[in-house]
């Protein structure tokens, strides 16, 4: 965990709207996020030792088709390919050299493209070779797992050239998935301060109810409640952006007395933590979210926590900020005391 405190001091501050765009797009239409970056996922592999997670990318819509082009979105080379994984079903990982890293400011990332139908293409000679290796593997493996990695620029391929064919591999409806790690591997970026992700019409963000001490406070009827809290027993909110699917938010902040005193926020996490999601969900779908508001860790996405300097002995005033990945928010007000 002392990583995680390091990383940090890199994003001491919160990003509440992630805007830089240095990538171009993977896909030749409209980019719409179907499923968002920190999201609970349920699903799980005992094979591979997978279990529940946060989701380590971004999902894009492919108009429930599958054979979309796939295009480089920087140049770069090839670092790994997966089939038949029971997640990622056929995935690409490509190295991006000059790509910054906008959590620790160092340069080169990966990007890791899931669900494909099909690895490389006709259109270029990398393309062609990929294409060649991926459908001998195929021949040789059949339906059993296997990854290969691949010697540093061994094949290359120039921003914009066409690298796969989007599908449903990994037993999902169609769609792309988008990763992005450090060189190492250690850290899982959120993919939207890479991408510009334009904004589904009519997205919101709703706030619905917290529930504290097995009492549950409706925020969509009663306004200003007084909430009552106990360190014995969960803090939890309701809480979800309604876009083309249901996503999750991009950060979730308390405020006591004007103080910002509790923060979670989905910018970054460290892949040995990509289990904890149950430090940050509880009772929660992949579509339907309650957040633990005296979660704890991980500490790279509890990235502000409080509540101990605060006395709840008596009535305080609180705020609560829900904010998604495009700046729509959503602030409730109530009061908050300790349950005697």
């Amino acid at each position: 965990m002392k990583k995680a405190v390091t990383l940090v001091v890199f994003f001491i501050i919160s990003v509440s709207i992630i805007a830089a765009s240095v990538l171009s797009d993977p896909l030749n239409i409209k980019l719409l996020v179907t499923g968002y970056f920190g999201e609970y996922r349920s699903t799980f592999s005992s094979d591979l030792n997978i279990s529940e997670h946060f989701h380590k990318g971004i999902d894009l819509s492919t108009n429930s088709r599958v054979g979309l082009e796939v295009f480089a979105p920087e140049s770069g080379y090839v670092d790994s390919i997966m089939i038949n994984h029971p997640l990622y079903g056929t995935a690409l990982m490509l190295t991006l050299p000059e790509v910054k890293n906008f959590i620790t400011n160092e340069i080169g990332i990966k990007i890791l493209f899931g669900h494909l139908q099909d690895l490389g293409s006709i259109t270029n000679a990398s393309g062609r070779r990929l294409n060649k290796i991926f459908n001998e593997l195929l021949l040789d493996y059949g339906s059993s797992y296997i990854q290969v990695k691949f010697p540093e620029n061994e094949i290359e391929f120039n921003k914009g050239e066409m690298i796969a064919y989007s599908g449903n591999t990994g037993n999902v409806d169609p769609h792309l998935h988008v990763e992005i790690r450090d060189l190492e591997e250690t850290i899982i970026l959120n993919p939207g301060m890479y991408f510009e992700l334009p904004e589904y019409s009519g997205t919101s963000v709703k706030v619905f109810e917290i529930i504290s001490g097995g009492d549950v406070y409706d925020l969509t009827k009663y306004p200003n409640p007084l909430v009552k809290i106990s360190q014995y027993t969960p803090f939890l909110l309701r809480t979800r952006v309604e876009s083309r699917q249901p996503i999750n938010p991009k950060s979730i902040s308390i405020y006591v007395e004007n103080s910002l005193i509790y923060r979670i926020d989905f910018s970054y996490f460290l892949m040995e933590n990509s289990d904890l999601v149950h430090e940050i969900y509880t009772n929660s779908t992949m579509r339907d979210y309650r957040y633990r508001l005296d979660a704890t860790v991980p500490e790279e996405i509890v990235t502000v926590n409080k509540w101990q300097t605060v006395d709840f002995s008596s009535e305080k005033s609180a705020r609560l900020e829900v904010i998604d990945h495009w700046g729509n928010r959503a602030e409730v007000k109530f009061r908050i005391i300790e349950r005697r």
